[in-house]
């Protein structure tokens, strides 16, 4: 084997580090641990659902949900399976503005983890070792707020609020207590950063 050539590994870290700079922290999560398609292709609500249950104990309403508008960005409008990458389309179908860890497509890449972004979230949990969901909700506002300051071509309306709503609720139920909104922040920081459950 030539010294150039990469192996079946170092080629599926390749893969995986595109997924990172592609999609949201859940979805990474769950590709990098296997529950869903590691190379992020070919996804299908049930194989969502399945993902979802397993991976993060998240139902199957929930899932089918964010499934369906996931099979809105695939390129064939008949297709009943969608590729991670499909994904990546500012505004649709889950993509938005005012995210915890992505700056908006204004300023360019909206798609990769943005510490600075993430560390306006984080400034909300100093000195915690548990969130809330009070202090979730300012942090969450906080970045919508900060956001529609920033940029000139700020979108949240219904769709995107629902959206940032949920994905805050997903991130306290399944880090933590689905009831209380309780969950370590080293968990959070983990799920955010290093795409780890």
């Amino acid at each position: 084997m030539s010294s150039n050539a990469s192996t079946p590994a170092q080629q599926s870290n390749a893969s995986n580090q595109m997924l990172r700079n592609r999609i949201g922290p859940g979805l990474n999560s769950l590709a990098n641990h296997g529950f869903i398609n590691r190379d992020g292709k070919k996804l299908s609500v049930p194989a969502l659902i399945k993902g979802f249950k397993d991976g993060m104990n998240v139902g199957a309403d929930f899932t089918t949900a964010i499934g369906l508008m996931g099979l809105q960005s695939a390129p064939n409008p008949l297709s009943t399976t969608f590729d991670l990458n499909d994904l990546d389309q500012h505004n649709f179908p889950i993509e938005h503005d005012a995210s915890l860890s992505r700056q908006d497509a204004y300023f360019g890449n909206d798609y990769s983890f943005d510490q600075k972004i993430f560390n306006q979230v984080l400034a909300y949990y100093e000195g915690m070792e548990e969130t809330s969901i009070p202090v979730a909700s300012k942090a969450r506002y906080n970045r919508v707020e900060t956001a529609r300051s920033n940029n000139p071509e700020f979108i949240y309306g219904v769709r995107q609020l629902v959206l940032s709503t949920g994905e805050t609720a997903l991130y306290l139920s399944t880090m933590g207590d689905p009831t209380t909104g309780v969950a370590p922040v080293k968990y959070v920081k983990s799920l955010f950063g290093e795409f780890e459950m």
